[in-house]
């Protein structure tokens, strides 16, 4: 495709609302707030996915160029936009921090929520908030108890290429809400009807569960809020370890504006759900203490990792992650100028490391590598929006940001066995200095956006050798992340198409893990006697732009089609939903990593399956 020439991003600030019982059917608006342009959808969920389950996030971000990367089982998701990825874009929830404790991201923090207490969605592409990284950010607002008196639940259950079961409550009452959830199920199979078992060298097509409780109270100007999570045997066949255990605890108390909250999760992962000789396990532990603010952030994490793998010859002891402490505090501000909106933010960090050993390990590359890293945040943005003639509008957006590098690219160490490269991190990157250009025409019906990142010092993966020993860490680049992403919404037919064009500009090579050009498209019937009819293909093009210095390789195009039957009576909604209906078997691109533990192997999607969600709301 032709390389697009601008220099850089940003955003139209997307507002998704997902309306339990909206009164009103699916009705898509461009309106002005703030003068920020968005695009509002009210979706009446008897006319949507139902409900809106963690499983199917992607139908309710891919429309907006949003992408979730599938590791393994349904709650093994991780997000992609635009040519960025995992800790370039912030995910929180009501503006708490959810750090993944696994340094490959099993616990991703998009997993962290009942779909019942989700309220709304916001997707930012700018970096110009305290929620917000390289990439942009996801913000996920939970719903707020008040005095009515609430009853709801889900459930729903998977056959054919995957079996599930997923009941969820939500009740409240005075100003008090109590939420549950209980998940369990097994591995998918694939179009050609293979298991994990089958494909993945696993001993069996284990099953995993997932439980959730939660308590909120409201009083007054004070909300109090505790929570517990917990899942086990999740199988991860994009990586060569399993989430066994994961433990979150939660607790959070608001005062007007201010936020006081704690996160910890207690984490481990191993091997010894698949046929091995190899032991390989690791256990973690993180803290994250935060106080925020809508226009501050104090942010405390403690994250340390441990790591044993032992074959019949050797035993390997790493410091995964070794102690590391991380101090934030960052500052947001908007302004209006004349016709301009100009927002910025900074911010100062600190990292530390306890382990004086694993600090001697990186000078074995980096000779000035410190158990001390000072870093910033600073971000500067300007949109204008030009209201032109017969409802059509233009937006011009503008930033330049810097972020820091994540904390394992910094830190993370791993020794392997049978003269594997260590894996190293690399305390001396710089920080990657962003420059966007966004413009975007809005029509009533059609939205067409070109964005240009230049980014300077973009982190990437590299080889290295020093004293005959093989090493993969992290280097800095100059890198081009260009593309297009636009909209049709017209009666009941919905349109999205989306490319990245991704380079990395210091050695003239694509750069890894970018997604292909993609064409979703949807069209539905009109709504008769409360049912709705919607059938959705999806097609994605071959990737022939990768890396094959950190064994990236091409993956075919693959299309699918999908079929959704929703019905709606009083305060129940039904849907039944056929996902792959020609059973094809196929891998996206994004569907193997590189990272310490990847497996290197794509995964493949699951075949035909079949949903059935039933949603109940009763208002007492």
């Amino acid at each position: 495709m032709i390389k697009l020439s601008m220099i850089l991003i940003l955003s139209a600030f997307l507002n998704i609302y997902s309306s339990s019982f909206a009164s009103e059917p699916i009705s898509t608006k461009i309106y002005v707030v703030d003068s920020i342009v968005v695009t509002e959808q009210r979706e009446e969920t008897g006319l949507s996915r139902v409900p809106v389950s963690k499983d199917k996030f992607s139908k309710v971000l891919l429309g907006n160029g949003i992408n979730l990367i599938r590791k393994g089982s349904f709650i093994a998701q991780d997000i992609y936009s635009e040519g960025f990825k995992r800790g370039d874009i912030e995910v929180v929830i009501d503006g708490e921090k959810y750090h993944s404790a696994c340094p490959n991201r099993m616990d991703s923090p998009l997993t962290r929520i009942n779909p019942l207490e989700m309220d709304r969605i916001y997707y930012s592409k700018e970096n110009n908030s305290i929620n917000t990284g390289l990439g942009g950010g996801l913000a996920i607002e939970r719903i707020k108890p008040t005095n009515v008196t609430l009853i709801k639940s889900a459930y729903s259950q998977s056959l054919a290429s995957e079996e599930s079961n997923d009941f969820a409550f939500s009740s409240m009452y005075n100003s008090f809400m109590l939420n549950g959830r209980y998940a369990t199920g097994k591995g998918y199979e694939n179009g050609d009807g293979n298991s994990f078992e089958d494909l993945y060298g696993f001993s069996d097509n284990h099953s995993y569960k997932l439980g959730e409780i939660s308590a909120v109270r409201s009083h007054g100007d004070f909300v109090l809020r505790g929570a517990f999570t917990y899942s086990d045997n999740i199988m991860f066949p994009y990586l060569q370890m399993d989430e066994r255990i994961n433990r979150i605890y939660h607790g959070s108390v608001k005062y007007k504006e201010f936020k006081l909250y704690t996160n910890y999760t207690d984490h481990m992962m191993d091997n010894q759900l698949r046929i091995s000789n190899m032991l390989m396990r690791t256990d973690v532990n993180n803290l994250t203490i935060g106080l925020v603010h809508d226009n501050f952030e104090l942010l405390y994490r403690n994250w340390d990792s441990d790591n044993i793998i032992r074959t019949p010859m050797v035993t390997i002891n790493n410091h995964l992650i070794p102690d590391v402490h991380y101090y934030s505090a960052t500052y947001q501000k908007k302004h209006k100028l004349n016709n301009y909106n100009i927002s910025y933010k900074v911010g100062v960090k600190q990292v530390h490391t306890t382990d004086a050993e694993n600090v001697n390990l990186y000078t074995n590359l980096y000779s000035d590598a410190s158990d001390d890293v000072s870093l910033y945040a600073f971000s500067i943005n300007a949109n204008r929006m030009f209201s032109l003639k017969h409802n059509i509008a233009f937006k011009i957006n503008t930033e330049i940001s810097a972020s820091e590098p994540t904390l394992e690219q910094l830190y993370i160490s791993v020794k392997k066995p049978m003269g594997k490269p260590i894996w190293l991190g690399n305390p001396t990157l710089s920080q990657p200095i962003k420059y966007s250009l966004r413009p975007t025409l809005y029509t009533r019906y059609f939205n067409f956006s070109i964005y240009s990142h230049y980014v300077s010092d973009y982190i990437t993966f590299a080889n290295r050798q020093a004293a005959s020993q093989h090493y993969k860490t992290y280097q800095n680049v100059d890198a081009l992340l260009t593309g297009f992403i636009w909209n049709l919404k017209y009666k009941n037919l919905q349109v999205t198409s989306g490319y990245t064009y991704a380079e990395n500009r210091t050695s003239d090579k694509p750069l890894s893990e970018i997604a292909p050009f993609y064409l979703i498209t949807s069209l539905s019937t009109p709504t008769y006697k409360n049912i709705t009819l919607t059938v959705t293909h999806t097609y994605n093009d071959a990737q022939t732009r990768v890396d094959d210095e950190m064994d990236e390789y091409p993956t075919s195009s693959w299309q699918t089609f999908d079929l959704s039957l929703n019905y709606k009576y009083k305060e129940y909604l039904v849907a039944l939903e056929i996902d792959n209906i020609l059973d094809e078997t196929y891998a996206q691109h994004l569907s193997y990593m590189r990272d310490p533990f990847g497996s290197g192997i794509p995964v493949t999607d699951p075949g035909l399956s079949i949903q059935l969600n039933i949603l109940t709301n009763f208002e007492l």
